[in-house]
């Protein structure tokens, strides 16, 4: 949001920016909800994650389903959808504890799902992607979703990515759309595949600058 923040606010947006922590992603469902957003631009998914492995780090049973009931168009990525979320007082647990392992800051630790959670994953953001009333359109970065899972990162796992987009790709309907980039998230490449996505999205009247 670095890149994308400065590039909406020039268009005469107002961004508005919920960290995945849990509390955010309930506040952000709570306004998205109201229909308070233009456009949502949603590239951290760990709240998902989290929720469907049972950690308290999550943003509730509607993460990922209010904008598309009220009808709000939303540019999505899977961002650290591969990382479980736990509380930094909490012990991991022991299922887990074998797994590549980040200690993100003192509130927040994280581990690695394996490939067939990374599956399990991709099919609930379909299942929940297909109830939007609204243009949903995923970007599938191929070289990466987060910072830890470059190459030589704690968290590189290119079968388990591999496994994740391949099932991404076909488990993606019309009329979602799709686009994949060779590149990793946090790349350049990716902003500006967002943004030529949302200034179509401008151009054919999808998104309005209220």
């Amino acid at each position: 949001m670095k890149k994308l923040k400065p590039a909406l606010e020039a268009r005469g947006f107002e961004v508005a920016i919920f960290h995945a922590t849990g509390m955010g992603g309930m506040a952000f469902e709570q306004i998205a909800k109201q229909g308070k957003f233009v456009c949502v631009m949603d590239f951290a998914l760990p709240e998902l994650g989290n929720l469907l492995a049972g950690s308290v780090i999550n943003g509730g049973e509607d993460r990922m389903l209010s904008a598309g009931v009220a009808n709000i168009p939303q540019i999505i990525a899977p961002g650290c959808i591969d990382l479980i979320d736990f509380a930094g007082w909490q012990k991991i647990p022991k299922k887990y504890s074998d797994r590549p392992f980040h200690e993100h800051n003192r509130l927040i630790k994280s581990s690695a799902l394996n490939t067939e959670e990374r599956r399990e994953t991709a099919w609930e953001i379909n299942i929940r992607l297909k109830k939007s009333q609204a243009p949903v359109h995923v970007i599938l970065p191929l070289r990466g979703i987060e910072e830890w899972d470059k190459i030589d990162g704690p968290a590189y796992d290119p079968d388990g990515l591999g496994a994740f987009m391949n099932e991404m790709k076909n488990s993606i309907k019309e009329p979602i759309g799709v686009t994949e980039i060779d590149n990793h998230i946090n790349d350049e490449e990716f902003s500006l595949t967002v943004m030529k996505i949302f200034d179509n999205w401008v151009e054919q009247g999808i998104v309005l600058n209220k």
